[in-house]
């Protein structure tokens, strides 16, 4: 699901996949018919109210970003971007930051690494 501008300025939908990709994968995926076609409208359905749900402000879209820095040089940085979450105090976010900053953090030492060794 995503946004883009005309030259006029005006936002306009776009969703994230179409009714018809929808059902091309699952059927590819090797479900029915019947079943792909109600599938494949339930998932554009859920997209159409998850949508409505960000213009009612029900739901915001994050993004969680950690930089590691030693003595004012910059190690590394990890990033989650696109999460859909119902509050800024989810806990799913608190579990994001934690393993972007393990990342982060796993980055810079092999960055320290790489230099020390050179060095």
């Amino acid at each position: 699901m995503g946004y883009r501008t005309d030259s006029h300025g005006c936002c306009w939908y776009v969703p994230a996949a179409s009714y018809a990709e929808h059902y091309k994968v699952l059927r590819k995926m090797k479900f029915g018919r019947a079943e792909s076609d109600r599938l494949a409208r339930e998932y554009v359905a859920q997209d159409a109210k998850r949508l409505a749900r960000y213009c009612c402000g029900d739901l915001y879209l994050l993004s969680v970003g950690v930089t590691a820095y030693r003595e004012g040089v910059k190690l590394a940085s990890a990033g989650l971007h696109g999460i859909d979450v119902d509050s800024s105090s989810d806990p799913y976010l608190s579990e994001v930051a934690r393993e972007i900053a393990q990342e982060a953090l796993s980055e810079a030492r092999a960055k320290l690494a790489q230099l020390c060794a050179c060095a």
